[in-house]
């Protein structure tokens, strides 16, 4: 049904920023599965290990929270996470959910229904943990795959993240990024948190709903 190819186009058109929330910007995506070879196994290989330097050059990495397709547990959107939180400028993950643009994620509920993965403070930020690509829940459709995401593992988790000198700066400011205290070790996978960006998605849906009104008026 699209679901997720409509929720990139919504955010592309909407252009909006958590963070210059009166700045309209133009996004350009990077989309695995769209911009990795599918079909020839030598020319997905090298897309698949160029993923790192694909990373690092995007701001943010945006994950669409599906109910009807289990998200979390896919071993490759397990590595997409950890790349970002090792190599992407932006500290912060954009969480989108089902309903968006219509209706903001409950984050208490999702916190709750799976509080092995989120959490949230007593201000409100929600943090997801780095869950391991090769636990024995996560997900992997081709079984030889493991042998890669292993490779890619040992990438991210043998470098301190390339965020951290705008996570400190970040934190020194009062946002809280991580529960990470110790910022230029390597990544631990199943125990590193990363705080999620919520407000891009409640921006929207506000924005959404305020045009609906004023239009009715």
């Amino acid at each position: 049904d699209h679901k997720k190819a409509t929720m990139l186009a919504t955010y592309g058109r909407r252009g909006a920023c958590s963070v210059f929330q009166d700045v309209v910007f133009d996004y350009y995506f990077f989309v695995d599965h769209a911009c990795i070879h599918q079909d020839d196994n030598v020319a997905k290989f090298a897309g698949v290990m160029a993923l790192p330097m694909q990373v690092s050059v995007c701001i943010e990495l945006i994950f669409y929270d599906s109910r009807t397709a289990a998200y979390e547990a896919r071993g490759w959107t397990r590595v997409e996470r950890m790349f970002a939180y090792a190599f992407c400028f932006s500290p912060m993950l954009v969480y989108i959910g089902e309903d968006y643009p219509n209706k903001a994620t409950d984050f208490k509920a999702l916190c709750e229904a799976n509080p092995a993965v989120y959490s949230q403070d007593d201000e409100g930020n929600v943090f997801m943990v780095i869950t391991d690509p090769l636990a024995e829940d996560a997900a992997l459709t081709v079984p030889s795959d493991r042998v890669t995401v292993r490779k890619l593992c040992e990438t991210a988790m043998n470098v301190p993240p390339l965020n951290v000198a705008l996570g400190e700066a970040m934190e020194a400011g009062g946002t809280p990024v991580s529960g990470k205290k110790d910022k230029k070790s390597p990544l631990k996978l199943g125990v590193d948190k990363v705080c999620l960006d919520t407000i891009h998605e409640k921006l929207d849906v506000d924005r959404l709903h305020a045009e609906i009104a004023g239009q009715s008026q």
